[in-house]
C-alpha cells in the first residue's frame, strides 16, 4: 500500500539521516513514519519504526546541546526513549522476533545511559527469545552487546565476556556469507 510505501521510504531516510549524525531530521523522519503506518496489519514495521525512535530518543538526549533546532525536534521525544520501547514490546508480544528486537533497543538505550547491569539483563532476555525463535541473527547481536556490556561492569568480567563472544562466533559461523555475517 502506499502508506507503508511512504512510511518504508521515510525510515530509509531517517537511517541516512541518522548516519550522519542528524538525529533530530531522523526522529522527525521516523514520527511521520510511524504515523503512516498505525494500523494492526503493519505491527512488525511500527515495531522496528519505535525500536529506532526510542534509541534515536535517548541518543538526542544524551548529546543534548540545548541548540534551539535540538529543542525544536525534542516535541517526538517528550514521552521518553523506553515509553517507545514499552509501545513496541506491547506490539511485539507473543513474538519472539519482534520482541528480541525491542529488547535489543532497550539494552542499548540501558547501556547508552551507563546502566551496565540493566543492560546486560535485557540482552540476556534478547538472547532467550532469538534463540527460541531461532534467529541466530539476533542471537549474535544480543550476545555481541552482552560481551562488550559485560567488560562495562565494575568487576570487568573478562570470563564472561569471551564467554559470550565465543557463543557470538558460534552463531555467526551459522550464518550464510553475507553482509550481516561481517559484522
Amino acid at each position: 500500500s502506499q502508506p507503508v510505501a511512504q512510511s518504508q521510504a521515510l525510515t530509509q531516510q531517517a537511517e541516512a539521516y541518522q548516519r550522519l549524525g542528524f538525529y533530530p531530521e531522523a526522529i522527525n523522519q521516523l514520527a511521520t513514519a510511524l504515523a503512516l503506518v498505525k494500523s494492526p496489519e503493519n505491527k512488525e514495521l511500527q515495531v522496528s519504526i519505535l525500536a529506532n525512535l526510542g534509541y534515536l530518543c535517548a541518543i538526542l538526549n544524551e548529546s543534548s546541546t540545548g541548540e534551539e533546532e535540538t529543542k525544536s525536534h525534542r516535541q517526538n521525544c517528550e514521552r521518553g526513549a523506553l515509553c517507545y520501547i514499552d509501545e513496541g514490546l506491547q506490539l511485539a508480544q507473543g513474538n519472539d522476533v519482534l520482541t528480541a528486537l525491542m529488547l535489543i533497543s532497550r539494552g542499548n538505550i540501558f547501556a547508552l545511559n551507563k546502566e551496565p547491569l540493566q543492560a546486560l539483563a535485557v540482552y540476556r532476555q534478547a538472547a532467550q527469545r532469538a534463540e527460541r525463535a531461532g534467529q541466530v541473527q539476533l542471537l549474535s547481536k544480543s550476545l555481541n552487546n552482552a560481551a562488550t556490556i559485560t567488560l562495562e561492569l565494575e568487576d570487568r568480567d573478562a570470563t564472561q565476556s569471551e564467554t559470550f563472544l565465543t557463543q557470538t562466533v558460534a552463531q555467526l559461523k551459522q550464518l550464510p556469507e553475507s553482509h550481516d555475517k561481517v559484522y
